[in-house]
């Protein structure tokens, strides 16, 4: 049987105007940027559950027994309020499970996850993604910036191997392609720091309970990254 990946973020509706001579027309469509991710873990034996921006607040699991499901959760460009705000909890005044604690048991108990960075993953865009602070940060191998903590470098930039003999990196080749930006985090002192740039850390592993837990400062889309 393939191992379950359980897919958030990367995927959402795009909302815009088309302007025709003197007609203006809104328009919709809905964006795919985790497709060649899926891809690429399709290709290595995977099952990809992948809930976009508009499931996620309600088809993300809410009991443990549900999330253990998955081998792993990967989690990218999405603000924690996308879990923690069922929609019944916004305009019903329904209590639901704090899904952002049931992610920290879920690493606890042996689960892996993977958080990439984004506009709205760890700390983003004007601090909007809100990760700092929350149960997720506890098990992450990283401690987030409480502020805007993105770097952007439309130059482009090439990270850095610090660990080659890593199991993450086996069969990996080092000439890494460049990244246009990147989140940046702090390592903690237990962590493994896998990849550098410049002085920040790029690639991140630690464990936690029964399972453990990566940050990969960059995203596996557009725009940072191909």
């Amino acid at each position: 049987m393939k191992e379950r990946i359980l897919l958030l973020g990367r995927a959402q509706t795009v909302l815009y105007t088309e302007m025709q001579g003197l007609s203006i027309v809104p328009a919709a469509k809905e964006w795919d940027g985790a497709k060649r991710l899926k891809q690429g873990l399709e290709s290595g034996g995977f099952r990809i559950d992948h809930l976009s921006s508009t499931c996620a607040p309600i088809d993300f699991p809410e009991t443990l027994e549900k999330l253990l499901a998955y081998g792993e959760l990967v989690v990218g460009d999405r603000a924690a309020d996308t879990l923690l705000l069922h929609p019944e909890v916004l305009y019903e005044c329904l209590p639901h499970p704090n899904r952002l604690e049931l992610i920290r048991e879920y690493v606890l108990r042996g689960g892996g996850l993977i958080m990439t960075g984004g506009w709205l993953t760890f700390q983003g865009i004007d601090a909007k993604g809100r990760w700092h602070g929350t149960p997720v940060e506890e098990v992450l191998p990283v401690d987030i910036l409480p502020c805007d903590d993105r770097v952007e470098c439309p130059q482009g930039i090439r990270p850095a191997v610090a660990s080659a003999g890593h199991p993450i990196l086996r069969n990996v080749p080092a000439d890494w392609p460049r990244f246009l930006g990147y989140s940046r985090l702090k390592a903690k002192g237990e962590a493994q720091v896998l990849m550098t740039v410049g002085e920040d850390p790029f690639l991140v592993t630690g464990h936690f309970g029964r399972g453990r837990s990566v940050a990969f400062a960059s995203s596996p889309g557009p725009h940072w990254g191909a």
